[in-house]
């Protein structure tokens, strides 16, 4: 569909030349193989044939069931209410306590003790370790001579009485390390 244009428009805009693109775009019309359709494109005409105002109306696609009739929400039933019936939560444990009782009326008039009893051993512990047997002393250990012999312990003359850490002298001064001294070697010949 060509667009339609108003020249009158254009030229109380300004435009007196009409429009010309720049240049044109050759589409190639010789393909390396004829065009093939997938499939056959039908137009479907909705206009009626008698009046050409009119569109016709599809049929319907589906059909549905009608809307359910009656109350919605709380207290809906499909066949009336239905009455509360209780439920017993303790029979579990009624049927366990009966359980129970007809176990115990099978049972002796004094039950099965597990009550670990003590009884007499035929070796005593000391006996079985061997301590019937008595053990020898140790014999005392000899005194060791003493390396060195002070008559007091070492204690400074002048003990510093306040500086820092409380050192013997202050802190010393900073010295570089003393160079090497090189010396050269000198060969002797023998000759």
């Amino acid at each position: 569909m060509v667009r339609k244009e108003n020249r009158e428009t254009q030229i109380a805009a300004g435009n007196e030349k009409a429009f010309k693109p720049v240049r044109h775009v050759r589409q190639p019309t010789n393909a390396a193989y004829e065009h093939m359709k997938d499939f056959e494109h039908v137009q479907k005409n909705y206009r009626d044939e008698e009046n050409n105002r009119e569109v016709m109306i599809a049929p319907r696609n589906f059909l549905v069931n009608p809307p359910k009739q009656g109350r919605v929400g709380k207290n809906t039933f499909f066949s009336g209410a239905i009455g509360y019936m209780e439920s017993d939560f303790d029979r579990p444990k009624q049927i366990a306590k009966r359980e129970r009782l007809a176990g115990e009326a099978l049972m002796q008039d004094k039950p099965f003790s597990q009550k670990v009893k003590q009884t007499h051993l035929f070796n005593s512990f000391k006996d079985v370790i061997g301590e019937d047997v008595p053990i020898p002393a140790r014999e005392p250990s000899k005194p060791r001579p003493i390396a060195m012999e002070h008559d007091k312990p070492f204690k400074p003359s002048h003990p510093p009485r306040v500086g820092i850490n409380k050192t013997l002298a202050p802190f010393p001064h900073y010295m570089e390390d003393p160079k090497k001294p090189l010396t050269r070697k000198i060969e002797e010949d023998d000759g």
